[in-house]
């Protein structure tokens, strides 16, 4: 399946933390269930495939292995369902790469490692609840068996499976562009497409080749569009010098509202504890206002970035959510290493790891 043109000018995408946010308030036994409903759902659709009625399937795997100089004959049962697993994940990460989700475009979807492992600028497929995955997986339709009651199936075409096998090195090389770039696979897939389009006494085979490749090097151009500056790492201190103002603040407006109150000591506290510059307008600002935008308000007059309280607000939104996000995956963790098996076991092992980055 060729993948669909999609527009450069496309710009709003959901941050990966609202996608990641759904863990939030959830314990590890009811993170566990949603991710074992998830498996399930995929399971379900994935079984004929990993049967003897998959027929359709399991000769696209066959020539994509054919193809790159292995023999697919010595592939152990186990080897074939890892490998048809992860032409799964890579489907559903190809397909919402292409289309919006809830009116966003989706950020990078990780297919490899557990879904605490992900990077700050993308989600794991796991993230999604079971109707979006299913809904990949369906649309495609490479997934269906070759059933009688279904009707016959064509067996894929030499065309379509080469087109999956660089749809699956694309999307490696999405993820792990510098490793991809010297894997054998990647290497000996440019060969045979580099020696089709050089060499084949046919133009229509040395056109398609050509077209392959020129898609499949693309993709070691990185999208910069795609950059999130506004990174959960990036949060952190800020989120660290919001709650330590808080702690100043806080003491400071109680004193504020009471109406006697001399304000010449409190403001000695404010410039010692906050800012030398503080004035006694800013306190009788700050009295009418809830500590909260008082300490929004500090924060932006000292920004190095300037951004605005209103801005402030939002990444402290996100900073808070990194927080609880990571603390969920935490306890998910945790309980991983006391359950023997856990549910996310079989799941876990058809994930390749990530390798480590530099």
């Amino acid at each position: 399946m060729p993948p669909r043109q999609v527009s450069a000018r496309r710009n709003q995408y959901h941050h990966p933390l609202d996608i990641r946010a759904w863990v939030i308030g959830k314990t590890p036994d009811e993170i566990f269930a949603a991710l074992d409903e998830r498996i399930e759902a995929l399971n379900a659709v994935l079984e004929p495939a990993l049967s003897d009625s998959g027929e359709r399937l399991r000769a696209c795997v066959d020539f994509m292995v054919r193809f790159v100089g292995f023999n697919a004959d010595a592939l152990t049962p186990d080897e074939r369902q890892w490998t048809t697993r992860f032409l799964a994940w890579t489907v559903i990460a190809r397909y919402w790469a292409q289309r919006p989700y809830n009116d966003k475009y989706l950020p990078r979807i990780a297919t490899r490692g557990s879904p605490w492992e992900v990077s700050p600028d993308e989600i794991h497929f796991l993230d999604l609840p079971a109707p979006p995955l299913l809904q990949a997986l369906h649309e495609v339709g490479i997934f269906e068996p070759l059933t009688k009651a279904k009707g016959a199936i064509e067996p894929p075409t030499q065309k379509e499976a080469i087109e999956w096998l660089v749809e699956l090195v694309k999307l490696e090389i999405h993820h792990e562009a510098v490793v991809m770039w010297v894997h054998p696979i990647t290497q000996v897939l440019i060969f045979k497409l580099l020696k089709t389009a050089h060499y084949s006494a046919r133009l229509n085979e040395r056109r398609e080749a050509k077209r392959r490749l020129e898609d499949l090097l693309s993709g070691f151009v990185p999208d910069l569009s795609q950059h999130i500056s506004r990174r959960e790492e990036n949060f952190i201190p800020l989120l660290n010098e919001y709650e330590r103002l808080k702690t100043i603040v806080e003491p400071l407006h109680r004193d504020l509202k009471v109406a006697e109150a001399p304000i010449t000591p409190i403001l000695k506290r404010a410039q010692k504890d906050i800012d030398p510059t503080i004035t006694k307008s800013d306190l009788q600002r700050w009295r009418k206002r809830p500590p909260r935008d008082v300490v929004l308000e500090i924060l932006s007059t000292h920004d190095l970035k300037r951004r605005s309280p209103r801005t402030l607000a939002n990444d402290l939104s996100l900073a808070e959510k990194a927080r609880k996000v990571h603390a969920a995956w935490e306890g998910v963790r945790a309980a991983t290493g006391e359950r023997q098996p856990h549910p996310l076991s079989s799941l876990l092992d058809s994930l390749p790891p990530r390798p480590p980055r530099p």
